[in-house]
């Protein structure tokens, strides 16, 4: 029975978010897609997919921008967001064990906190990314030992590079490398080729100012990062610095103490917490400074039900971390965040077909910070 009601909570959020995403959705392009999307009308050239854009390669979202409306492309990236928490879902009980509540530690990645991503076709790059990675972490950790598994995992890898960074891939490349019993040498290489793909014409210097790792400031941001997505608390606090150690110092104990490195279902759900602290940390280390954006959320947020199940052996840890994500997430199952998104959206149409008609000089903040003269033309359809 209690199975049941897990999966019929899950399931609910599951409609609710999928309700609030189709309702939501406005047919029009917003932010990085609108530079994007004008670049592939005037017909890209094969470069244009493989060079960066800001820090990251988005080979595959911008070719999925050739196809349909910025309609389609937020449809087409809730599905590819369906898949990953499936593929997650996946890695999780095979890892952990088909325990009765595990549904439950799903129900955060349908909440609002995540509605800026969900409501925008272009961050089916984060989709991807760890979509990915998770396929390589089943390959490397949840299948037989086989030279064909190895290439897959590999192969995973590189399309998790390719989809934006290397942050979720570089979380396997590290459980690989502590995991005793795999063949290291062989697999390590493969990642390195991986990188090297990755990197082949990489700008060395991008226009993001960089922080310095070894600061202090660099630390606290970095915690408040990881903790204010993982928890659901998404303000810069102090008193993340304390929710943090709550959360990590107990796994890390537990790695330190009681690590099997042979454990494959453990390092699989290793493999999917490292991914998320390295996207932390490069979320803190390019975009010092600012506010907590919650397009960042996604790539901490999937990795609750691995961290939880990885705490589940300590039961007070756990269960204190389960007591802080529900509290936090509790405040995050408004629609108002999605209505909020669809009214800026609208607000941004608007503007535009003012601008079609001469009646204003095409800056639309809603949708874009810059003036979008150059991207539209009047009379035509953006």
């Amino acid at each position: 029975m209690k199975k049941y009601c897990a999966w019929g909570i899950l399931a609910a959020a599951f409609v609710w978010c999928s309700v609030a995403v189709f309702d939501c959705a406005v047919d029009v392009a917003y932010w990085d897609e609108v530079p994007v999307s004008a670049a592939l009308k005037r017909g890209a050239a094969a470069g244009f997919y493989w060079q960066t854009y800001n820090e990251h390669r988005i080979v595959f979202t911008k070719l999925l921008m050739n196809f349909g409306t910025p309609l389609t492309w937020v449809f087409t990236a809730y599905a590819l967001y369906a898949a990953m928490v499936v593929q997650l879902w996946r890695v999780v009980r095979k890892a952990a064990g088909d325990k009765w509540f595990l549904p439950l530690l799903f129900v955060p990645l349908f909440s609002d906190m995540n509605a800026v991503n969900l409501l925008w076709g272009f961050t089916s790059q984060f989709h991807l990314m760890i979509l990915f990675s998770l396929l390589a972490v089943e390959f490397a950790f949840l299948r037989p030992e086989t030279v064909l598994n190895r290439l897959f995992c590999l192969l995973f890898s590189l399309l998790s590079c390719l989809s934006m960074n290397i942050v979720f891939a570089a979380g396997v490349m590290i459980a690989v490398s502590i995991a005793s019993k795999m063949p290291k040498k062989a697999t390590l290489a493969g990642f390195a080729a991986v990188l090297a793909i990755f990197f082949a014409g990489y700008p060395l210097d991008t226009a993001q100012a960089k922080t310095d790792v070894f600061s202090t400031q660099y630390g606290y941001y970095w915690i408040n990062v990881f903790s204010a997505y993982f928890t659901g608390f998404d303000r810069f606090s102090v008193v993340h610095v304390f929710l943090f150690a709550l959360l990590v110092a107990p796994l890390v104990f537990v790695f330190c103490k009681n690590m099997d490195a042979d454990d494959k279902k453990r390092m699989a759900l290793y493999a999917v917490v490292f991914g998320s602290l390295l996207a932390a940390a490069g979320i803190a280390r390019n975009r010092f400074g600012d506010p907590l954006m919650h397009r960042h959320a996604e790539s901490v947020m999937i990795c609750i039900p691995a961290l939880l199940m990885l705490l589940y052996p300590m039961k007070k840890a756990f269960l204190t971390a389960v007591v802080i994500v529900v509290l936090g997430y509790s405040a995050h199952f408004s629609t108002k965040g999605f209505y909020n998104i669809k009214t800026d959206r609208l607000q941004g149409v608007a503007c535009l077909e003012a601008f079609k008609t001469g009646k204003n000089d095409g800056n639309c903040p809603t949708l874009y910070p810059y003036n979008m003269a150059k991207f539209v033309q009047p009379n035509s359809r953006q």
